[in-house]
């Protein structure tokens, strides 16, 4: 028998075994909808809010601004909308994103041009670096926001070509030029990191 290699943790990963462990409850013994009224449900409610509360602790959010989604795809999808929605309203309609991103920021692309957004896509080089002058040209055209999604950096990340400076320079640029930045990938950055 063969023995399969799997290079595709960029996308999914096996769970850890002390995560399944935590978790094994959840599946078997307290499986109630977190959000219903009889007291099955509570147990799993608290369990909710003591995760939402370690991560903002973690992280130095506030709990009210820890939401759970179901995966990476989701929550792409849902910070774009919600991100496009809000500068609609108060700023702008243009985005700036890569051209190698993952299908769920491309098709919420298509999305929200057809909702009247002006989408940019900045073209990257041959390892995967995010071509700075493109950036830059997008703006200073007057972007609103820059997406700069998971795909593009964590598999370059797991072919270990990243360089956490190529990111910082584009976080700073656009930041320091009052353009709002988001990043998705699966090791985080602390703000000082990028300051």
């Amino acid at each position: 028998m063969s023995k399969m290699i799997y290079l595709d943790n960029a996308a999914t990963t096996k769970t850890a075994p002390e995560v399944v462990e935590a978790m094994l409850p959840y599946f078997t013994e307290y499986y109630g909808n977190p959000s219903s009224l009889y007291g099955f449900a509570s147990h799993n409610k608290d369990a909710i809010s003591k995760a939402r509360r370690q991560i903002a602790d973690t992280i130095g959010a506030k709990e009210k601004e820890i939401y759970f989604t179901a995966g990476g795809s989701a929550s792409d999808n849902w910070a774009l909308k919600a991100t496009a929605e809000l500068l609609g309203e108060t700023k702008g309609k243009h985005i700036i994103t890569s051209r190698i991103e993952h299908h769920a920021i491309m098709h919420t692309c298509d999305y929200l041009a057809k909702k009247g957004f002006e989408i940019t896509y900045i073209d990257v080089d041959e390892n995967g670096v995010i071509k700075m002058d493109e950036l830059k040209a997008a703006v200073s055209a007057g972007a609103d926001a820059v997406y700069l999604g998971g795909r593009m950096f964590n598999a370059r990340m797991n072919a270990g070509n990243f360089d956490d400076e190529e990111l910082a320079a584009a976080v700073r640029y656009a930041h320091l030029r009052g353009v709002k930045v988001y990043v998705t990938m699966n090791t985080l950055l602390y703000d000082d990191e990028l300051a």
